[in-house]
């Protein structure tokens, strides 16, 4: 999903549905599947840019118009496997998130790097942790067992306002603001309080991971590591001039929201994120910030029906 403004874009694989806010009303249907200009055959990341919508698909970027019509295409001249951090807009540049290769092992790091328009390297500006997936081994080489962390760090960046915004757990409740070019500017540091990582939650993930078909493949690949407190925070956004963290914290089924002005202050906290990272991490690998956007205060994000087998779209608006 993104939001901009009064409009709301919700990716279903093939197609993007533009809906008005305000009122909510559905307004239209844009893309189509296929390989061709304008076209996609896998759920693509989508992003607002000043004129329309910038759509990062598997190996290459799109651009369309506020009206919905297909304007230019620029296939990505690089591998880009890990399509969960999709490349972002700075200006006329672009910010993406690669995996680099460190020396000549078997272990990967992400790296945030800035792109030129014909999307040739100008810098590697930050280095981030492994991935929460490893890439597929190359092809004839050995497999070799590899330490996977359950609970992994988060990582997210967001570009706002000329700037870019780097979360990384590993540093704990820090945020690293670089400015366009990629240039350092200045750390925020938060406080916040370690939370244990539930026995409830070890106890599901190895009862579901050891009843998997695939777990004497699996044991041989991985060697699954559960720490013992969630990392500082789960997913961030930055939207509408303020950026949002959620925490493992929790009260009457919601989860934390620390709220920010772009100056790094705290505006408030609230127990009102209503999804929950436990069951998250139990099913999937990509950011959690993938799965809802926030428009005035308000969460928006989809559930599935599971009488109907359709998505509904909730709200739930984060209290003074």
């Amino acid at each position: 999903m993104a939001v901009a403004d009064s409009v709301l874009y919700i990716c279903d694989m093939e197609v993007i549905h533009v809906y008005s806010m305000d009122p909510f009303r559905f307004v239209r249907t844009m893309g189509r599947g296929g390989e061709g200009p304008g076209e996609f055959n896998s759920a693509p990341h989508l992003a607002v840019h000043p004129n329309g919508l910038f759509i990062n698909a598997m190996g290459k970027i799109m651009t369309f118009s506020e009206a919905g019509e297909f304007q230019t295409q620029t296939k990505i001249p690089f591998v880009y496997w890990y399509v969960f951090y999709p490349l972002m807009k700075s200006g006329d540049n672009f910010v993406g998130l690669p995996l680099k290769r460190i020396d000549d092992t078997s272990k990967f790091i992400h790296t945030v790097n800035l792109y030129d328009p014909q999307l040739k390297l100008i810098a590697e500006f930050y280095q981030a942790g492994p991935p929460a997936l490893l890439p597929p081994p190359r092809p004839g080489g050995k497999i070799v067992k590899t330490d996977y962390q359950v609970i992994p760090d988060c990582l997210e960046v967001s570009v706002h306002g000329g700037r870019i915004y780097v979360a990384d757990s590993r540093q704990g409740f820090t945020i690293a603001v670089f400015d366009g070019a990629g240039k350092h500017l200045f750390d925020w540091e938060i406080e916040y309080t370690h939370i244990k990582v539930s026995e409830e939650f070890k106890r599901q993930f190895w009862e579901e991971t050891r009843a998997s078909d695939n777990w004497e493949q699996l044991k041989q690949r991985f060697n699954y590591i559960i720490r013992d407190h969630y990392p500082a925070f789960f997913s961030m956004k930055v939207q509408q001039g303020r950026m949002y963290l959620t925490t493992h914290a929790q009260k009457d089924g919601m989860h934390e929201v620390v709220v920010l002005d772009l100056q790094g202050n705290i505006l408030k906290r609230a127990f009102a994120c209503p999804l929950d990272p436990e069951v998250r991490l139990l099913r999937g690998i990509a950011p959690f910030s993938n799965e809802y956007v926030i428009r005035d205060d308000t969460f928006y994000y989809l559930i599935l029906n599971e009488d109907s087998m359709l998505y509904e779209l909730h709200a739930h608006a984060i209290d003074e």
